[in-house]
């Protein structure tokens, strides 16, 4: 073999070498990429930050008679809220069947002008799945109201709650994508609490959420059409974990997740209902994603109770100063 095809030969094999390493080292750096964007239980990541995420003081709220307060001591400061060490006794199934035989009931209304909601801009494929499925046209849903002011999308939820339970003790939720929008727009679980996520529409959906609550995991699902739908469980409580589509970012949904049963959403006139807690002073409180909360005690009677009435109030923002 002459010189020349000697070189040659070296040359390939030198080439053949550096294209196996790169190739294993794109490999290696593409999983390492990846992990992070897996859902797992044991994993959280916070890849994104929440703006204005204000959370009530727990600690000035006055327990049930024969319950324990929170302890705070441990819990993080800033924007990323981390679970109190409970020193509550934990609720069994049976004790939450027994409270669900009563409901405690009420209303949210909106005071103020908020802005009319906007019909949402289509693309063909969300066009043809609106009119397959028969639905109304897509609007945004900032501030959906009802008859009388009833405002939905509001979680009412008690903030001294009897006692916690597992998540796991009650049934999966599900959030179904219908016409290229989330329903419902607002989902709240337990910790531990399953959420199956179904694709109801003919074209994929690429969701996408990001919890701050380590180690509440992220949310990255290929949702196909007609496919089983993928589920998630959340850890720690957090409020209002924003879901999104990767390619349509005007589907937006929300979902909060509590420590404790004893919540309610209220539905398109502004009405809910919670499992109604012991007899006793209760504290209540109502969030809205866009709205201060409105807080308030209840003293409830031992059989029945008249609705709680909440009131948010809308306010314009200021124009700036010429």
């Amino acid at each position: 073999m002459s010189d020349s095809e000697e070189n040659s030969t070296a040359k390939f094999y030198v080439i053949g070498v550096a294209v196996v390493v790169f190739i294993g080292f794109a490999s290696w750096a593409y999983r390492s990429y990846q992990k992070p964007m897996r859902i797992t239980p044991k994993e959280g990541h916070i890849l994104a930050d929440k703006f204005g995420d204000s959370k009530l003081d727990s600690a000035t709220v006055a327990p049930l008679p024969g319950t324990t307060p929170d302890s705070n001591e441990g819990e993080k400061k800033g924007n990323a809220t981390s679970r109190p060490t409970t020193l509550r006794p934990a609720l069994t199934k049976e004790q939450y069947r027994e409270s669900t035989n009563a409901w405690l009931t009420g209303r949210v209304t909106l005071k103020g002008t908020p802005p009319a909601e906007k019909p949402l801009e289509l693309d063909p494929e969300c066009q043809a799945d609106v009119k397959r499925l028969k639905l109304s046209t897509p609007l945004t849903r900032d501030y959906v109201m009802g008859t009388n002011g009833g405002l939905a999308n509001v979680l009412v939820s008690v903030m001294n709650p009897p006692g916690d339970m597992p998540g796991e003790l009650l049934e999966p939720l599900t959030i179904e994508i219908r016409g290229c929008q989330f329903h419902p727009f607002l989902t709240a679980v337990m910790t531990g609490q399953e959420i199956m996520i179904r694709n109801r529409d003919t074209d994929f959906h690429l969701l996408k959420g990001f919890p701050t609550n380590i180690p509440n995991p992220i949310i990255d699902f290929a949702l196909l059409p007609g496919a089983p739908p993928p589920s998630v469980r959340f850890v720690n409580p957090e409020d209002f974990i924003s879901i999104y589509t990767d390619q349509r970012r005007w589907m937006k949904g929300s979902i909060s997740v509590l420590a404790h049963p004893f919540f309610g959403v209220t539905d398109s006139n502004g009405w809910f209902r919670i499992p109604r807690p012991p007899a006793g002073a209760t504290r209540l409180q109502a969030r809205h994603l866009l709205l201060p909360p409105a807080v308030q005690t209840v003293a409830l009677n031992a059989k029945t109770n008249a609705p709680v009435h909440f009131v948010l109030e809308y306010q314009a923002p200021k124009e700036a100063a010429k």
